[in-house]
């Protein structure tokens, strides 16, 4: 899934504040923003977060997207956080990406939340083709969850909890790259929702496994 995230000028003052501390105290920032439910039917994607540039809107980090059915604002409104953020250093122009799309894409746009599997595609190889230095960032944002899917019920949910904040915590080390999470072995069945999910760290090969391989 990709979505894009337009932000309030209040919530990108607020992001912007979230990137400046984490960066000092050495924690990945994230933003949590309230949407609409209707815009927001699903999360765990590939995010562009456009800040409310005067002129023109700005892709101006990219990050990833998860709701929580168990966390909500009001009755029609959900709670979206991004995390895994980040900078797009020079700021990409939102128009520049779109100018690279077909009349057909750009109708099947929407305007603020998961775009269709295709138009997702679309608008990330836009935006790759446009800035070939952003590749790396995207693939790694998106590449943990390709490697690391889980299911989407609420035991699945805690394991993917789990896996945020252990990649989160390598990430800060600047070891993702040498991770062993992506050796990671997923429950052998299913996970329901009464289920008592086990640790996301019990199917990561342990330092002596792996050396042995």
């Amino acid at each position: 899934m990709v979505a894009v995230v337009r932000c309030r000028p209040d919530e990108f003052e607020r992001l912007k504040f979230n990137m400046r501390l984490g960066t000092r105290h050495g924690y990945e920032a994230t933003l949590e923003v309230t949407r609409a439910r209707e815009e927001w039917t699903s999360g765990g994607g590939l995010t562009l977060v456009l800040d409310p540039s005067e002129f023109s809107e700005r892709i101006s980090y990219l990050g990833w997207t998860s709701i929580s059915s168990r966390k909500w604002s009001g009755d029609l409104d959900r709670v979206v956080e991004v995390s895994r953020m980040e900078p797009v250093e020079p700021v990409v122009l939102y128009k520049d990406v779109l100018a690279r799309l077909s009349r057909r894409q750009v109708s099947r746009l929407a305007d603020q939340g998961p775009q269709t599997k295709a138009t997702g595609e679309a608008l990330v190889a836009a935006l790759a083709e446009l800035r070939p230095d952003l590749r790396g960032s995207i693939d790694e944002i998106g590449g943990i969850s390709r490697r690391l899917p889980i299911s989407g019920s609420a035991a699945g949910q805690v394991i993917a909890l789990q896996r945020d904040a252990s990649i989160a915590a390598v990430r800060m080390a600047g070891m993702l790259g040498r991770s062993h999470f992506a050796r990671w072995d997923r429950p052998r069945a299913a996970l329901a929702d009464n289920d008592v999910p086990p640790t996301f760290l019990e199917g990561v090969p342990q330092e002596q496994e792996v050396g042995e391989d």
